[in-house]
């Protein structure tokens, strides 16, 4: 996989991961509530956003406010190329942008629905190959322009169906993707919430086989 360049030691450290997540979270929350809104601000935003899937940090100075800025703490002495964690970012959320498109009523960022879970969900996918396959072309592709046009694919299912997707954790998985030694972390939890994640009925039973270890469907790379 190409690799794209990160501030020094920032990949390995746990607190990275939160900050991104964190950062899209707040970005993607705030955009869909002005849009909900009907905001001029939020509906202008949205349409830049979307034109800039599959592009890359840059491309469009104007993207900055709503991707990467704030992104790093004043003061952080950052390389000119984009760094991994703003490849992230901006390809989560711009994603997001395509993804809650005409959407004003629904909401199409919900925490802790991972992108094997949100997979899982679409119509069909339990006597359809195509799902599994869009996932797997997203944590296997060969490069990080192929990824994101893979996820883009994926997310283009998911607004039809209109079934929403936590771009927080996207973002986090997505930095992981590009990095050779996080990467089956990602795949094994994409694997784990599409395989293995069933949704639990008012009585408590997940619908799971008698004796099938559940927990393995926790977020936790532990």
């Amino acid at each position: 996989m190409n690799q794209v360049t990160e501030v020094k030691d920032g990949l390995v450290q746990s607190h990275e991961w939160r900050s991104l997540r964190a950062h899209v979270d707040a970005t993607v929350t705030r955009l869909q509530a002005g849009y909900a809104a009907d905001r001029s601000w939020a509906v202008a935003a949205l349409a830049r956003l979307r034109n800039g899937v599959g592009g890359r940090p840059g491309d469009d100075p104007l993207l900055v406010e709503f991707t990467t800025a704030n992104l790093y703490p004043e003061g952080v002495s950052l390389p000119d190329a984009p760094t991994a964690r703003e490849h992230a970012a901006y390809a989560a959320i711009t994603l997001f942008a395509m993804h809650q498109q005409s959407k004003h009523a629904k909401s199409m960022h919900k925490r802790d629905v991972s992108l094997g879970k949100a997979a899982r969900a679409l119509p069909g996918r339990e006597t359809s190959e195509g799902v599994e396959r869009r996932v797997t072309a997203v944590v296997k592709s060969a490069s990080w322009e192929a990824t994101v046009t893979n996820a883009r694919g994926l997310v283009q299912l998911l607004r039809a169906a209109e079934i929403p997707l936590d771009y927080g954790q996207l973002a986090e998985d997505l930095l992981r993707l590009q990095d050779p030694n996080r990467a089956h972390w990602v795949r094994n939890r994409w694997g784990r919430d599409l395989y293995l994640s069933r949704p639990v009925a008012e009585n408590g039973d997940t619908g799971a086989a008698p004796g099938a270890d559940t927990s393995l469907t926790s977020d936790s790379d532990n």
